[in-house]
């Protein structure tokens, strides 16, 4: 587990935390770690439509949202 670089400030004040950061970490390189909150800011307007949904029906919704979202980033 490791602790996003914007986070750290909230979460990563106490020292003991210090092992969670991505600094620190093998194999992490240089990474802030906080690309998938980026697209929350897309994804939270699907609240309002979805509020009333079923849930099987609202996670259907969101996972073709976030497919979409995906394959965006590929192509």
């Amino acid at each position: 587990y490791a602790i996003p670089k914007k986070h750290w400030k909230v979460h990563g004040s106490n020292p003991s935390h210090s092992r969670f950061s991505l600094n620190y970490l093998p194999h992490v390189g240089r990474t802030y770690g906080e690309g998938i909150e980026t697209h929350w800011s897309h994804m939270n307007p699907l609240s309002l439509s979805t509020r009333e949904m079923s849930p099987g029906m609202r996670h259907e919704v969101y996972n073709d949202h976030w497919g979409a979202w995906n394959w965006q980033k590929i192509v």
